[in-house]
């Protein structure tokens, strides 16, 4: 308010939850494909260790045979490297082979060297031109994505205040622990709708001024919590209870 962003202000208020998840899409989106490309820092470093693995999987495939033995069973070498490689997890029916059963263990790993540097050629260029718009996760579903699993994993318990609405701070299974509901901050009442039944103006207090005079609300609140069953109780409570 104080800088004047009354729009964004106003968004937070009419839905604190949406609010903050659009906003931390955009902080993560700023860290990742902004200035400093961490999206691609993360995205060499995962291909640096299957590049690393494949070349250590390969070595020792092709050490497990005599020295001196050039041909080797093609099966049997891909099952030492399936065995030996541990970040992607290939297996046996990821490779199709044709032709001879032996081949030249050296040629062979010459050759996958050759393709290996030309694919982290291409996987590089890939992942420098991915941007927020373009970036591509493992399900399309909004509930899966990184964005949604990390905001509903900090979000937690979904209750508000009452009065003022503001979110519980807890965790979602607080209630377990025996952990009743909590505010970190409430806000003024009125920002939640409620209003004094006298003049229908809303109410500037907060509750935590509340909780502390002897002022009362009425019972409709227990009705819309859930509380209170009877349609016409005009009880009213002290805002200590």
């Amino acid at each position: 308010i104080i800088d004047g962003d009354w729009a964004e202000f106003k968004e937070y208020l009419q839905n604190q939850k949406l609010f903050c998840e659009e906003w931390q899409k955009k902080t993560i989106e700023t860290n990742y494909f902004g200035s400093t490309k961490e999206y691609n820092k993360h995205a060499k470093v995962n291909w640096g260790k299957i590049k690393s693995g494949i070349e250590y999987a390969i070595k020792e495939a092709s050490e497990k045979e005599p020295g001196d033995t050039k041909a080797v069973n093609i099966t049997e070498w891909l099952k030492s490297f399936i065995e030996e490689e541990s970040y992607v997890g290939f297996s046996l029916s990821s490779f199709s082979l044709m032709g001879s059963e032996t081949i030249d263990k050296d040629g062979l790993s010459a050759h996958i060297s050759q393709k290996l540097d030309i694919v982290d050629k291409e996987i590089e260029e890939y992942f420098r031109k991915v941007t927020a718009r373009t970036v591509k996760f493992k399900t399309d579903t909004d509930k899966q994505t990184p964005y949604r699993r990390a905001f509903e994993e900090i979000w937690g318990c979904e209750e508000k205040c009452p009065f003022c609405k503001e979110t519980c701070r807890f965790a979602k299974n607080h209630l377990n622990d025996n952990k009743k509901h909590s505010c970190l901050q409430h806000r003024p009442q009125g920002l939640g709708g409620t209003h004094t039944s006298k003049t229908k103006k809303l109410t500037v207090q907060n509750c935590t001024y509340d909780v502390q005079t002897k002022q009362r609300f009425e019972c409709s609140f227990c009705r819309n919590a859930g509380i209170c069953t009877d349609k016409d109780c005009t009880v009213s409570h002290p805002y200590k209870d």
